[in-house]
């Protein structure tokens, strides 16, 4: 099950993603449709995963943001102590780039 989530920016149509992790915290930078350069944070990021093949389940925005309830690959990292409570595993679909998934503490928009 998921439950969209706003953030206050548009991910449709994204071009130029890259990704820098830090060891505890991702930062994901990309240029939205109308050219304007993003970077979101994703606060104590345990896991990530990044592909271009699109990947979007019944319920989930094909082209914005999604927090996934019940996700196994997150109990699974609660299960080893690597996520606690607090953790989230949210899910960029990229309608036209690809789809993020992170398991994080926080996500906000740096801009």
């Amino acid at each position: 099950m998921s439950e969209r989530v706003d953030l206050g920016i548009n991910i449709a149509d994204a071009e130029a993603v890259s990704l820098d992790y830090d060891g505890a915290d991702l930062t994901l930078r990309f240029t939205d449709w109308r050219e304007t350069g993003r970077t979101v944070k994703f606060e104590d990021a345990v896991a990530f995963k990044w592909q271009r093949a699109e990947d979007v389940q019944p319920g989930e925005r094909w082209d914005g943001t999604n927090i996934l309830v019940d996700s196994a690959w997150l109990q699974q990292h609660r299960d080893q102590c690597e996520a606690g409570p607090d953790h989230r595993h949210v899910k960029f679909n990229f309608n036209a780039a690809g789809v993020l998934e992170v398991i994080c503490l926080t996500v906000t928009q740096a801009d």
